[in-house]
């Protein structure tokens, strides 16, 4: 690990009882150097404050999450979201002028998920013209497009990463790439292989881990917890040439989404949270870089 030992964030979505300002001061004394945005930690009317903020912390805003991102719409949306395909996308590209202002690399959005594997949403055929739309005006504000990997056992119909790096490649937008979460792409098909095949293609990385069973979609573990995937996975990245960010994102419900787990980790202080997930992500990449130079080694290739 090179080019990545410094790139290390935290999603403001996983610090649900933070502000903004909060954020930035937990975030940066953990010893990270950046942070992914959150459009819903936002204040109307203070942004220009929040530029400030930012710019002060030292940390550098990664890839921003519009308060609508997925393009069809889901079962996790709020009752004031527009359901409809070309209103989300409008929705998303007024998120995108308004996070410019943050200068971040780049704009979180999702296919789509039902939440139901038998009825999955969210096709090559259901985002591709709202994709190039969303993609143009990001490239407008000299930004980048981090589409999300999401599951099958969620409802994504966009689940194969091959063929979403066809889509995109067929789309014509540079600016497009791909997020890789742990938690959603843990049981994607050829895992590993497809994974080191298409690491080029991957911009972001969210790191976390999957416990067994999931509880509820909010009950990720810190990396090396549960099925201890986060380090695997990290691997067959670098080893395919990865060198973005690795952002810590743990979704852990407190009840703030419905379920109140009796374990849940958004029950201790978030500063403490921050801090045990800075020792877990350096612990996961040392053992990815291992598996790496080890999967070298067994191939014979020593360079």
């Amino acid at each position: 690990m090179t080019a990545t030992e410094n790139m290390l964030a935290v999603n403001q979505r996983m610090t649900p009882h933070n502000d903004f300002a909060t954020d930035l001061r937990h975030i940066r004394e953990s010893g990270y150097t950046g942070v992914g945005l959150d459009e819903l930690k936002l204040t109307p009317g203070d942004d220009a404050r929040a530029v400030e903020l930012l710019a002060e912390s030292g940390l550098r805003g990664t890839y921003a999450t519009p308060e609508v991102w997925p393009i069809v719409s889901g079962p996790l949306d709020r009752p004031d979201h527009p359901s409809e395909v070309g209103a989300r996308v409008d929705a998303i590209c007024t998120s995108i002028e308004r996070l410019s202002a943050f200068s971040p690399q780049g704009i979180v959005v999702g296919g789509g998920r039902s939440g139901n594997p038998n009825h999955p949403t969210g096709s090559a055929e259901d985002i591709a013209a709202p994709l190039a739309q969303i993609a143009d005006v990001a490239a407008s504000h000299g930004l980048g497009i981090a589409l999300e990997i999401m599951p099958l056992r969620k409802g994504s119909a966009l689940f194969d990463l091959g063929e979403a790096v066809a889509l995109v490649e067929h789309l014509g937008r540079p600016n497009i790439g791909f997020i890789i979460d742990v938690a959603h792409v843990w049981d994607l098909p050829d895992r590993d292989n497809a994974l080191e095949r298409y690491a080029d293609h991957v911009v972001y990385t969210q790191l976390n881990d999957v416990r067994s069973p999931e509880r509820t979609w909010a009950d990720r573990l810190l990396p090396g917890d549960g099925r201890g995937l986060a380090a695997p996975i990290a691997a067959a990245l670098l080893h395919g040439g990865y060198q973005s960010w690795f952002e810590l994102e743990v979704f852990s419900d407190d009840g703030t989404f419905g379920v109140e787990l009796e374990d849940s980790l958004w029950k201790m202080p978030h500063a403490d949270l921050l801090r045990r997930g800075r020792t877990r992500i350096d612990e996961a990449l040392r053992e990815a870089a291992a598996i790496s130079r080890d999967t070298l080694i067994s191939r014979g290739d020593r360079g």
